[in-house]
């Protein structure tokens, strides 16, 4: 590989400032502390939301439906592959699940991804 492509001086790091220190995660967001596991679950549950809402903008809406259609189904050591539409009517999301299931009897793992 040509080291000339990485191109060294676009990604040189040449000054780091602190722009301010991280929240305390313990405090929520009314200014009252933690005290108890009861409140730490629900701080929690507030850093989740905050943390949804600015990285995603919030949540998208509950769906309307939800189909799961099989693809291609094979069984042990090959991909069953399925069909996932999901959303609303007017802007549905479509995706492709594989599972991958190892030849046992029995439980066995599964891994899933898509």
């Amino acid at each position: 590989m040509d080291n000339k492509a990485i191109h060294e001086d676009l990604i040189k790091i040449t000054k780091y400032e602190a722009l301010s220190e991280l929240p305390d995660p313990f405090v929520f967001d009314d200014g009252r502390r933690v005290a108890s596991p009861a409140d730490w679950r629900e701080r929690r549950a507030e850093i989740y939301k905050t943390t949804v809402d600015l990285q995603f903008g919030g949540m998208p809406p509950e769906p309307e439906f939800l189909e799961v259609e099989p693809i291609y189904l094979k069984g042990a050591n090959a991909p069953n592959i399925y069909r996932i539409m999901t959303g609303t009517r007017e802007k549905p999301i479509v995706m492709s699940m594989y599972v991958f299931k190892a030849e046992a009897k029995g439980k066995a793992p599964a891994v899933i991804t898509g």
